[in-house]
C-alpha cells in the first residue's frame, strides 16, 4: 500500500526521507512548511526540519505526488461537515487519492485530531510515525552470527553485495557466538576492511568502540570525523593522543587547532584581562591533562606553532590548512556555528568534533548543531562517526553518569 504524510509525519521524517517509497501528500502540506521555514514562533530545530523536508520536495519530484486542493475537496468537507481548517483539508486529500486508489492508502499522522478523523470519519487505513526517543546514528551496526553465517556475510560482500545495508564508513561488529570473539570490520569504498590502529605505545582502545574511534582517527582520507558519546568514554582523550601522533610522529598535519565554544554564547570573551590566550586557555583543561607532558608541552607547542587554540566567534574568514582542527565539547554548538567551524576546513586537514547532545546546555538542546549535522552527513564518504557507550573513567564516575 502507498503512504500519504501530513505535515507533521514529515517534519517527524526529515532525516530519513531518502529511504522512503513513493508517496502522496497534500498541497496544504507544502504551504505549511513553507510557513514553518521562516516563522518566528517556531523553534530552529523545527525550522530546519521543514527547510529538509522542503529541499527534499524540490530536488526529488519523483519521488512523491502531491494531491491539490481543489472544489472537490471542499465539496467533501461541507459534504462532512467539516470545517475548513488545514488539518481537515488535508485528510480529505488523502481520502481523495484513497478513492482513485481503490483503497490502497495508509495515512501517516501523529496528530491525534488528524488521525482520529481519517480512521473514524473517513475510514482511512491509518499509520503513526514511531522512532525511538534517540536515533541518532550510532556510526555502527552490532550483529551476533555463527561461524557459518560469518562466513556467507563476508562471501556476499567480496561479492559485491551489501546484505546488511551498511553506509559508507560504517562500523560492523560481530559476536561470534561459537567462539565468542568480537570481529570488526568497517565498510569502506564497497567492502569490509579490518581496523587500522595506532601502535600500542601511543595508545590502546578500552573497547570495541574505542578501536573503532581510533580507526577512524587514523584515516587521513576522511576528512570529517565525529567521536560522540557519553560522560568518561574517551572522546577527547583519543583525538588529542591521535592528533599528537598524526603531527609529532607522522607529520600528517603541521598543528592542533583546538576550538572550544564559551559555553552559553558563542560570542566574544568580554573584558577579562590579559590577552585573547589567556582569556581562552581555560577551556583547555581538559586538552592539556591529555598531554604527556601537560602543562610544559602545551606551553612548548604553543610557541613553537604546533598548537593554537581558538573560539567560533573569531573564526569566521579563518582557512586551515595543514591543521587537525579539534571541536571538543561541541554539543554546545548550534547548526550555524557547526557550519562555521566546518567551513574553515582547507587543503590537507581534518575536523574531529567530540561532544555528547545529551549534555548540551539548554540553549543548544533543541538546536543541537552536533545531533542535526550526524542525521545529515552518515554515510557521506567524506564523514565517519563513532558513539562510545561506555564510562570508561572510573566505576566512580559511572554512578554520577548514569544520575
Amino acid at each position: 500500500m502507498s503512504k500519504f504524510y501530513d505535515t507533521n509525519a514529515l517534519l517527524e521524517l526529515s532525516d530519513e526521507l531518502d529511504t522512503l517509497d513513493f508517496f502522496y501528500t497534500s498541497s496544504v502540506v507544502l504551504e505549511e512548511l513553507e510557513h514553518i521555514k521562516t516563522s518566528k514562533n517556531k523553534t530552529e530545530d523545527l525550522r530546519y526540519k521543514a527547510r529538509c523536508v522542503s529541499r527534499f520536495l524540490r530536488d526529488n519530484d519523483e519521488k512523491y505526488e502531491c494531491v491539490i486542493v481543489k472544489d472537490e475537496v471542499y465539496n467533501i468537507l461541507h459534504e462532512y461537515r467539516l470545517p475548513e481548517t488545514n488539518d481537515n483539508l488535508i485528510v480529505t486529500c488523502a481520502y481523495i487519492k484513497n478513492l482513485d486508489l481503490n483503497g490502497d492508502i495508509i495515512y501517516v499522522s501523529n496528530d491525534i485530531c488528524c488521525y482520529n478523523i481519517a480512521k473514524n470519519i473517513f475510514n482511512l487505513n491509518t499509520e503513526k510515525v514511531e522512532k525511538e526517543e534517540n536515533d541518532n546514528y550510532k556510526g555502527y551496526k552490532k550483529i551476533e552470527a555463527s561461524d557459518e553465517d560469518i562466513g556467507k556475510i563476508f562471501e556476499e560482500y567480496l561479492n559485491g553485495n551489501n546484505i546488511l545495508k551498511l553506509l559508507e564508513n560504517e562500523y560492523l561488529i560481530i559476536h561470534n557466538i561459537d567462539t565468542d570473539k568480537i570481529i570488526e570490520n568497517k565498510y569502506i569504498n564497497n567492502k569490509l576492511e579490518r581496523l587500522k590502529l595506532p601502535p600500542s605505545n601511543i595508545i590502546k582502545g578500552w573497547n570495541v568502540k574505542q578501536r573503532c574511534a581510533l580507526d577512524l582517527l587514523m584515516n587521513k582520507d576522511i576528512p570529517i570525523k565525529i567521536i560522540a558519546g557519553t560522560y568518561g568514554s574517551g572522546k577527547t582523550k583519543l583525538a588529542v593522543k591521535l592528533g599528537l601522533y598524526h603531527i609529532l610522529d607522522k607529520g600528517t598535519y603541521a598543528k592542533m587547532l583546538l576550538v572550544r565554544n564559551p559555553v552559553g554564547s558563542g560570542e566574544e570573551i568580554g573584558f577579562i584581562k590579559g590577552t585573547k590566550e589567556d582569556k581562552i586557555k581555560e577551556f583547555y583543561a581538559p586538552i592539556e591533562q591529555n598531554l604527556d607532558g601537560g602543562e610544559y608541552q602545551m606551553q612548548d607547542m604553543l610557541a613553537k606553532g604546533q598548537i593554537e587554540c581558538q573560539i567560533p566567534y573569531y573564526m569566521k574568514g579563518m582557512s586551515l590548512n595543514q591543521t587537525f582542527m579539534l571541536v571538543d565539547e561541541c554539543e554546545d554548538l548550534d547548526k550555524n556555528l557547526f557550519k562555521l567551524i566546518g567551513t574553515r576546513i582547507g587543503e590537507n586537514s581534518c575536523a574531529v568534533f567530540t561532544g555528547d547532545w545529551k549534555q548540551a546546555e539548554t540553549k543548544y538542546v533543541h538546536n543541537n548543531g552536533l545531533s542535526q549535522f550526524i542525521q545529515y552527513a552518515k554515510g557521506n564518504p567524506l564523514v565517519g562517526i563513532i558513539v562510545l557507550d561506555e564510562d570508561v573513567r572510573s566505576d566512580a564516575s559511572k554512578i554520577f553518569a548514569d544520575f
